[in-house]
């Protein structure tokens, strides 16, 4: 189980119900998907694109890895600190 938490600033909005994957690698492109469609969504409606950042959590509330929205023009995923 996998959670796709949003940060933009000081609001955090926490993923309440996860995601179920096979390994972290699917959970990380699922989540790359989802910063491209939010990165989409900015430039349809002509704002810059978001500094949120999509931090990824495992069952045990551990962090494995984030990427922030506007990075995903690059594709780098950085991992964990």
């Amino acid at each position: 189980m996998f959670y796709f938490n949003v940060r933009n600033g000081a609001i955090y909005t926490p993923d309440g119900e996860g995601s179920t994957h096979s390994d972290l690698l699917t959970a990380l492109q699922d989540v790359r998907e989802m910063a491209r469609d939010m990165a989409i969504d900015d430039l349809r409606q002509g704002v810059r694109i978001s500094d949120s950042v999509i931090e990824v959590t495992d069952g045990d509330g551990l962090n494995v890895g984030c990427l922030r929205v506007r990075d995903i023009l690059e594709g780098d995923l950085l991992p964990a600190a």
